[in-house]
């Protein structure tokens, strides 16, 4: 089984709060990424891909293609844009780096192609904050959770 990553990157704003808690709550939890009128980042996220290489191609998967769908389904609606307000994918999610990254799992798993598998997605939302979510059933090795 083989594994491969490939990192885009894209800008967007957002808000931290939930509807679950009161604006003096959300204030605490959340602290200056709660600020009404959002605020930024400039994102970047990595695929983890794993399947068999084709042996035609001497590839896991045509990279072209692969950014035709990433551009498609991700980066098209979420680029430039405020992820709260402006995106279907995000619609009732609060977009934390961990809701981000379980988002575009979500996302791309379900439009890859046969034989190959998203084995995780790990989003940076800054220098020292990310998140990974990965397949339940995926055995990545140990390095993958270094940054």
């Amino acid at each position: 089984m083989l594994l491969f990553k490939r990192r885009y990157h894209f800008a967007a704003a957002h808000r931290l709060h939930s509807p679950h808690l009161s604006d003096a709550e959300n204030k605490a939890v959340f602290l200056q990424c709660n600020n009404a009128n959002g605020h930024g980042h400039n994102y970047e996220f990595e695929l983890y891909l794993e399947g068999e290489i084709n042996p035609q191609t001497q590839m896991l998967m045509d990279l072209v293609e692969l950014d035709k769908l990433v551009e498609t389904h991700l980066l098209d609606e979420v680029d430039h844009v405020f992820l709260d307000k402006d995106t279907i994918l995000f619609k009732g999610v609060i977009t934390t780096a961990e809701n981000i990254a379980f988002v575009f799992f979500q996302t791309l798993d379900a439009v890859l192609p046969s034989g190959v598998d998203l084995a995780a997605v790990r989003v940076y939302e800054s220098r020292n904050n990310a998140a990974i979510y990965q397949r339940p059933e995926a055995k990545l090795p140990p390095f993958i959770y270094q940054s």
